[in-house]
């Protein structure tokens, strides 16, 4: 007598994306994505990743407890969740454990500087999603978090920088709702062979307007 085929075993759940503020105990785990994000580990200049690491370490840290008026540093996090539990009724309920995959840092700047006169426009920075955790939405879910922020605050536009060979970035940007403001760099940037860097800036939507 033939045996039935076994039934195929039931697929784990999605995981959850939950985004926040960062704590001082995720410092260690956000300057490990920081630094794998914007420097490499290997070849020759490996033994420096290192000091990259602490520096960037250290400057969160500073920022985290001097934080500049209207300041976040948000990251977002990927929550395993148990099978049996009910994702739709509360899925932090059931996480099993989570593993940081995305930050963004965003603040008011200064026009003028040294720091002089009044930081009058909102400006996005370290934007970083872990290498595996790409291309699944998470850059996009922060920056609409970073949105929501600027309109909670007031700011009408939010700017922010980016390379321009760096063709991912623009795109994700563009799709973003941000435009093109100014671009840095002219001739002599083009004949050493660096990337200029573009200014680009968003309209915020503010529900009531």
């Amino acid at each position: 007598m033939s045996r039935s085929p076994k039934p195929p075993s039931p697929k784990p759940p999605p995981p959850a994306i939950a985004i926040r503020p960062v704590h001082k105990p995720d410092l260690n785990a956000l300057a490990d994505l920081l630094a794998s994000s914007f420097h490499h580990s290997e070849g020759w200049l490996g033994w420096l990743y290192p000091l990259l690491r602490a520096g960037i370490y250290e400057d969160l840290s500073h920022r985290l407890r001097h934080p500049p008026q209207h300041y976040a540093c948000l990251a977002a996090f990927r929550q395993d969740l148990d099978s049996n539990s009910n994702r739709n009724r509360n899925p932090n309920r059931n996480a099993k454990n989570t593993t940081m995959v995305g930050t963004v840092e965003i603040a008011t700047k200064s026009q003028f500087p040294f720091g002089w006169g009044d930081p009058t426009y909102l400006y996005i920075s370290n934007l970083a999603i872990k290498q595996s955790h790409r291309r699944q939405g998470i850059a996009t879910a922060l920056l609409q978090e970073c949105d929501r922020l600027a309109r909670g605050w007031g700011f009408p536009v939010i700017y922010l920088h980016v390379l321009e060979d760096n063709q991912a970035a623009r795109h994700l940007y563009r799709a973003a709702g941000y435009q093109l403001d100014t671009v840095i760099g002219g001739w002599l940037g083009i004949f050493l062979g660096r990337s200029r860097r573009l200014l680009l800036r968003k309209t915020v939507k503010h529900p009531h307007a």
